[in-house]
């Protein structure tokens, strides 16, 4: 993580010296394109290697509650309504890839209705089954084309990694103007 971060961040660095020795309006424009690209990389990178690490929460407070905490931190800082029902069994714990899997993909559905969404609303509805985990993630908010994945889709192509790795299934409901839904069902393995 560090050499990758740390590499990145050098970049930057590398493109501020750049616009700082730019001599035209054209050059510094070129170079903040440059240095925008370099940021835009790093900041992917960083997500993609922070999405990997279980999240403190988890090992702190368990799935339900780092579930409720991150959903009340998005609506407090002005994103849309986030309704949260969850059905396991009190003071049960999932296995710890299990669960860090169903939060991670439930903070990248967050993400997503933030960035994109445009909603005024989410569902999320977490509940175990006789052998699976089932969640449903909903929004109203503005839908995409099921054959245009969102601004590069590693969202949800990691989504589904993350899923698959676990022998689940996850699948995308959207149409542009119907909101969206993305339904996960895990095993879970005794």
């Amino acid at each position: 993580m560090h050499d990758e971060t740390g590499s990145a961040l050098t970049a930057v660095l590398l493109g501020l010296s750049a616009i700082d020795r730019a001599s035209t309006l054209s050059e510094t424009h070129q170079a903040s394109e440059t240095l925008r690209a370099e940021a835009k990389l790093a900041l992917e990178n960083v997500g993609r290697l922070a999405f990997a690490l279980r999240p403190a929460a988890l090992d702190e407070f368990g799935l339900a509650p780092a579930v409720k905490d991150l959903a009340g931190r998005l609506e407090g800082r002005g994103g849309p309504k986030i309704d949260v029902e969850i059905d396991l069994a009190p003071g049960a714990r999932l296995p710890k890839k299990l669960e860090t899997t169903i939060f991670r993909v439930i903070q990248e559905a967050l993400t997503n209705v933030v960035k994109h969404a445009e909603a005024a609303s989410v569902r999320i509805i977490l509940a175990s089954r006789e052998r699976s985990v089932a969640l449903d993630v909903e929004d109203d908010g503005c839908g995409f084309s099921e054959t245009h994945t969102l601004e590069g889709g590693f969202g949800l192509v990691g989504m589904r990694e993350r899923v698959a790795s676990l022998n689940g299934s996850l699948a995308v409901e959207s149409k542009p103007g119907a909101g969206t839904r993305i339904t996960v069902e895990i095993p879970v393995s005794e």
